[in-house]
């Protein structure tokens, strides 16, 4: 039969799984939006609509946890000072250590794809110079018109 996404096949093999898959969901005690959210990923997993973003990709979670740690204590200090003062901070500048802002600008604007987890200060400081570079044209193929 017709292939879909991961290599599930459109035909009543695939769907038989997807029913089961379904049904183990539902027989775990599975909420209305668990049950939905399930049904929705398994109809476009079989019928292959699943996009690139959907599907697991090994390691994702361990880098977005480790940015989510740099960007976390940024955060922490932008709320408390908003609750403390009243005052909303568009940036942690000045509430936490400037190699605090750092990490946090690497990990929300740079090193995608590499292992942030155990990058060094230095690595980030290299990879910062490198966007610096490459808007400078430096290393980067021309805008493709359209």
């Amino acid at each position: 039969g017709a292939r879909g996404a991961m290599g599930l096949e459109r035909d009543g093999k695939s769907l038989q799984v997807a029913k089961a898959l379904m049904e183990s969901a539902v027989a775990a005690g599975a909420s209305r939006q668990v049950a939905s959210a399930t049904a929705v990923a398994l109809w476009r997993v079989v019928l292959g609509q699943a996009s690139e973003t959907e599907l697991p990709c090994p390691g994702v979670e361990v880098q977005v946890e480790a940015r989510l740690a740099a960007i976390r204590p940024c955060l922490v200090a932008q709320e408390t000072v908003a609750r403390r003062q009243g005052t909303s901070r568009h940036s942690a500048k000045g509430l936490v250590d400037p190699a605090v802002v750092f990490r946090r600008n690497v990990g929300v604007h740079a090193a995608f794809g590499e292992d942030f987890s155990s990058m060094s200060d230095g690595e980030f400081r290299r990879r910062q110079r490198g966007r610096a570079k490459a808007q400078a044209g430096v290393g980067h193929a021309a805008p493709v018109e359209v």
